[in-house]
């Protein structure tokens, strides 16, 4: 009988111990956690690769008109950076995403991508002069290229809406965000590194 008690103390003393490290963990893990609102800062960090965005101008189109090429490659740019602080060059590509979120929350129709022109300056040279969005629809791939180590690369992306476009975009916006993946330029898969 004393054998079955002692077993039943350890059973007990071993459970508490357990539920004790769980809780310990649990709290630990939540003290750890961090999470900021707000629009303080606009930079986002992969690795050793930072991007810093624009925070006087929204990636979005509310009450924009039809344009010429001309007028488009003239107007007024979103600027941002990418910059490795790394000891090594890198690799990275930029996307253009919809912000689907935006959308929700402005509660307003997608104008379709077919129906604007956009432009990609860096560092001065331009990588691409009014072509239209649609053709990054399933690769959505603003740039890729290689940046050296504490190096730093600056853009002006330009969007707007086509002067060939009609009624239907009427009422429509355009969200947008930017993506950055990079790797080593050593390495030729952004997802895995290898």
């Amino acid at each position: 009988m004393k054998k079955i008690d002692n077993n039943k103390k350890i059973m007990i003393a071993v459970t508490a111990s357990v539920l004790v490290l769980l809780a310990v963990a649990t709290v630990s893990y939540a003290l750890f956690q961090f999470s900021k609102k707000g629009n303080t800062e606009n930079t986002i960090r992969t690795g050793t690769l930072i991007l810093n965005l624009d925070e006087t101008k929204e990636l979005s189109l509310t009450s924009a008109y039809p344009m010429s090429d001309s007028q488009g490659m003239s107007s007024s740019a979103y600027e941002f950076t990418v910059e490795n602080t790394g000891t090594q060059d890198a690799k990275y590509k930029i996307t253009l995403v919809d912000d689907t979120k935006a959308y929700t929350d402005d509660g307003c129709s997608k104008l379709e991508w077919s129906k604007l022109k956009y432009s990609i300056v860096r560092n001065g040279t331009t990588i691409t002069s009014a072509r239209y969005l649609s053709n990054i629809a399933s690769d959505p791939k603003l740039d890729e290229t290689i940046i050296a180590s504490g190096s730093k690369n600056s853009y002006q992306l330009r969007i707007w809406i086509d002067s060939g476009a009609g009624n239907e975009i009427v009422g429509k916006h355009f969200h947008a965000k930017l993506n950055i993946k990079g790797i080593l330029s050593d390495k030729s898969d952004y997802e895995t590194g290898a």
